[in-house]
């Protein structure tokens, strides 16, 4: 089949989990498909290249994502209006979520052609519209709830999220994110770790400043692996609060990785998260997990008592969370070898096995 992904962020130009699933399902799938993925420009050269046998186009120069700390519209309309040029000339064409616009776009690209559409939904807001813009938050709810009804078909990444969309009245697939253990297994622990580490979006909803301050005036290490809108703040709080920590901004895959093998604990204080590839990274190197229990996290659902702990979104018992793990080592070596167990769930491979079936069944129902 011929096969598309529509996303404006791409691995490993931007670093998310819907980037990282979007990259990770396409690059298998060139076995025995051919994959494309349409995107913004955001590598150097023409505008369509290929990388690993999946062909990238960049229809569009990049835009600034984030605007005072929130998903910037402009990018949005930005991205989704270039849309309307490519040729949709596809089996399948599955689209990201997120920001909307595009699904809409691509909708009325292919509402009168025999191609098969799918969107993969990483989180569903619904009320916390309202939270996050106030008053214009109810045209955002009114898009959601639209969105659902454009593609032959809807893939959740949580049971989290497909329960919410269900109460949106639609119906949707589970098939979550996933991890390469090969690669995971195969890379060495950095010279160097944290007590705890937070790798990540450096955004509002993911806490940081509570991690940050979970930390002040005690001397476990906090390591800080990302970049976002948030970056200088942060920064600031942390020469204010804890000289323990470091902040390393983006780093290569491998360099993320071995400092999760070589840290005690990560820390995922996010209110918002689709499903927490991070926290599934973080088990798959035997790192017990941290994570708080708020409404629209889901992954609270990955962390068991075996794996790490769940707590509340406050300083205090984040850091309470903290050193109940690293001063007790054998509680720490049992939920590593937990945390090692449940992951393997979770390979790439068995996750693009399953896309890959849900694919030639949407495209055999014609």
């Amino acid at each position: 089949m011929k096969i598309a992904y529509i996303t404006d962020v791409i691995y490993p130009w931007t670093i998310g989990g819907a980037e990282k699933r979007t990259w990770e399902l396409a690059k298998r799938l060139t076995q025995e498909h051919e994959i494309h993925i349409i995107t913004m420009k955001w590598w150097e050269g023409p505008k369509t290249k290929t990388k690993q046998n999946v062909t990238l186009h960049g229809i569009c120069k990049p835009i600034e994502l984030y605007k005072n700390d929130r998903r910037s519209i402009k990018e949005a309309l930005h991205f989704s209006t270039h849309l309307l040029k490519p040729k949709m000339d596809y089996d399948i064409i599955d689209i990201n979520q997120f920001p909307y616009f595009p699904a809409l776009t691509t909708y009325l690209k292919t509402k009168l052609k025999n191609t098969k559409t799918i969107i993969t939904w990483h989180e569903v807001w619904d009320e916390y519209w309202l939270e996050y813009l106030g008053k214009p938050g109810h045209i955002g709810r009114i898009i959601e709830k639209i969105t659902p009804h454009t593609p032959n078909h809807n893939v959740s990444v949580s049971k989290t999220t497909q329960q919410k969309l269900s109460k949106l009245g639609h119906q949707s697939t589970v098939i979550p994110n996933g991890i390469d253990l090969k690669q995971i297994q195969e890379i060495e622990p950095q010279p160097e770790g944290y007590d705890v580490l937070y790798v990540g979006r450096l955004i509002k909803e993911k806490n940081v400043d509570t991690l940050i301050k979970a930390t002040e005036n005690t001397n476990l290490t906090l390591g800080i692996i990302g970049t976002g809108p948030q970056q200088q703040k942060l920064q600031k709080l942390t020469q204010k609060t804890n000289k323990n920590t470091k902040m390393h901004g983006n780093t290569e895959y491998k360099t993320l990785i071995g400092y999760m093998k070589s840290s005690k604990t990560l820390a995922l204080p996010s209110s918002r998260e689709g499903f927490g590839i991070t926290a599934l990274e973080a088990m798959a190197t035997g790192t017990p997990v941290i994570t708080v229990n708020e409404k629209n996290n889901a992954a609270k659902h990955l962390v068991t008592q075996k794996t790490g702990i769940t707590t509340d979104l406050n300083p205090n018992k984040i850091k309470k969370a903290i050193q109940k793990i690293i001063e007790n080592p054998e509680k720490q070596r049992q939920m590593s070898l937990n945390a090692k167990k449940q992951a393997e769930k979770y390979d790439w491979n068995k996750i693009a096995k399953k896309t890959d079936k849900l694919y030639k069944k949407i495209k055999e129902k014609g």
